[in-house]
């Protein structure tokens, strides 16, 4: 179950998937805290549902804030997830967390999430007004 968060600009986070729960526990904390994340799923075997879900709770809160999220070391099994639910035109993923990593950097390749970022804001902004 550890987790370790690099507290860089990305924060790298890692989950050891041998506990169940770890990432979906562990991604909410680094959402209420970081506003880049780069989410390295080597030792996740198998996402369960729950764990798309909160992957996908998580790229929208930091969406809200103006941040990202990137995923690398998918294993086979998660990359065949990721292709069937079309989670690569929401997410970034990347071989590793190098290219994460560089892939931040490089303002003029902007993560697939970055279109979501409209798509949340007028949601949001509908609300206030009706408030």
């Amino acid at each position: 179950m550890i987790v370790a968060f690099e507290s860089s600009d990305p924060t790298i986070v890692r989950v050891d998937g041998r506990t169940r729960g770890a990432l979906r526990r562990e991604l909410s904390a680094a959402r209420a805290e970081h506003k880049n994340l780069i989410v390295d799923l080597t030792d996740i075997a198998e996402l369960e549902v729950r764990d798309v879900a909160e992957l996908l709770a998580c790229l929208r809160i930091v969406l809200g804030r103006g941040g990202d999220v990137r995923v690398c070391g998918l294993t086979p099994a998660n990359r065949l997830l990721f292709e069937v639910t079309r989670l690569f035109q929401v997410i970034d993923v990347c071989a590793s967390v190098e290219e994460a990593r560089r892939a931040f950097t490089l303002a003029q390749n902007p993560s697939p999430a970055s279109a979501l970022a409209s798509i949340f804001d007028p949601v949001e902004d509908a609300a206030e007004n009706a408030a």
